[in-house]
């Protein structure tokens, strides 16, 4: 399956690259995907292990931090 989904990507981007709204929709949709598959079929150890993997730096906040921060990131999520 990966296999599959590596060629559909690179076929949608050729396809999807012949101007500015067809990329922006390309972006939008496999950044969805991205986050669904992410959220939704990783493990917790496999998020971890792909973080690390990636180089990518990550640490949880608490429920504390996140309610600090609510009403900014929900007007950041609705001005985009």
């Amino acid at each position: 399956m990966a296999q599959c989904d590596d060629f559909g990507h690179h076929i949608l981007r050729i396809a999807y690259s012949r101007n500015e709204e067809l990329r922006k929709w390309l972006v939008t949709h496999e950044t969805l995907l991205f986050k669904l598959r992410f959220r939704h079929t990783l493990s917790p150890s496999e998020r971890e292990r792909f973080l690390a993997t990636n180089e990518l730096p990550y640490e949880p906040c608490s429920n504390a931090e996140l309610d600090d921060v609510r009403d900014d990131l929900v007007q950041l999520l609705e001005s985009t």
